[in-house]
């Protein structure tokens, strides 16, 4: 399923990208993926640095409930809580950043590692055939791709 999701459509996507740039230089196609993913990723990411800000300007307030509800633990829990629900904020919204980045990290070294071997059995099909048309200095993708275009 990682690979599915993940692997083979970004792996797709730099080939796409290698075969568009003028003389196929993958360390640009590499930095182009890598800003793709970023700007993919980065509604999620500003939320999250929204919130941050917001936590930071209510630490008085937090330090102040932990202060006065020192040996009351669930109180402490709650007043904690209704802060947080009064400004709009969840406090575990970073957690998703990290969860959505995490995977794609992952999958994008996978990909960096194997860029410079071909698969030709996770190729999307319509890639197959717009690698025909450009050319692409990747060791020996064009050769091999040009030879499964007709598939």
């Amino acid at each position: 399923m990682f690979r599915t999701l993940l692997f083979n459509p970004l792996y797709n996507i730099l080939i796409v990208i290698v075969n568009l740039i003028p003389g196929g230089d993958i360390g640009l196609a590499i930095i182009i993926l890598t800003i793709l993913i970023k700007l993919l990723i980065l509604p999620v990411y500003t939320s999250s640095i929204r919130t941050q800000v917001r936590m930071k300007e209510i630490e008085p307030k937090l330090k102040e409930i932990k202060q006065k509800y020192e040996k009351d633990l669930p109180e402490q829990s709650r007043r904690t809580m209704e802060l947080y629900k009064e400004n709009k904020i969840n406090p575990f919204s970073s957690f998703l950043v990290l969860f959505i980045q995490l995977p794609i990290i992952l999958a994008l070294f996978w990909v960096f590692r194997d860029s410079l071997v071909v698969h030709p059995d996770i190729i999307y099909s319509f890639i197959k055939k717009m690698a025909g048309k450009y050319a692409c200095n990747i060791s020996d993708q064009l050769r091999i791709v040009n030879n499964i275009k007709h598939i």
